[in-house]
């Protein structure tokens, strides 16, 4: 559930609840973008720190360490040594701006084909992450 706590013009305060924690927004989020936790922290240094989520962007996980990986050591949550929200991204910018043999060129742009694009984010839910971003559209 997502609550609006206050709003101060544009600017917002809120939290959110997730099955695995409470995320207060504003945030500070580790950007684990491979389920790496990175720069010689551990779990117990971001909790520290104030970190409340971590998160993973799927294409990457997809790519290193791959689902089958993380899936066999147990999910995100024990491969990354934590045990708070985890939220997942769809990847899809980086389909875009990488470029792979996932990615099919159209004239005017590049995307994810929409069964992998919908596939992946909901992998990565079953590995333990929260909610996640789907890729922006105009």
């Amino acid at each position: 559930m997502y609550e609006i706590i206050a709003r101060d013009g544009r600017a917002k305060s809120a939290v959110l609840h997730t099955p695995h924690g409470v995320i207060e927004t504003p945030v500070f989020m580790n950007v684990a973008t491979a389920a790496a936790i990175k720069g010689g922290l551990d779990a117990a240094d971001l909790r520290a720190a104030g970190c409340e989520v971590a998160l993973c962007n799927t294409y990457h996980l997809h790519l290193r360490p791959g689902e089958g990986v993380v899936r066999d050591m147990g999910g995100l949550r024990k491969f990354m040594a934590w045990d708070g929200p985890i939220l997942t991204d769809s990847g899809g910018f980086q389909v875009f701006s990488l470029g792979t043999s996932l990615r099919r060129a159209t004239q005017d742009s590049a995307a994810m084909p929409p069964e992998r694009s919908v596939a992946l984010p909901r992998e990565a839910r079953g590995l333990g992450g929260e909610p996640f971003r789907r890729a922006k559209h105009d």
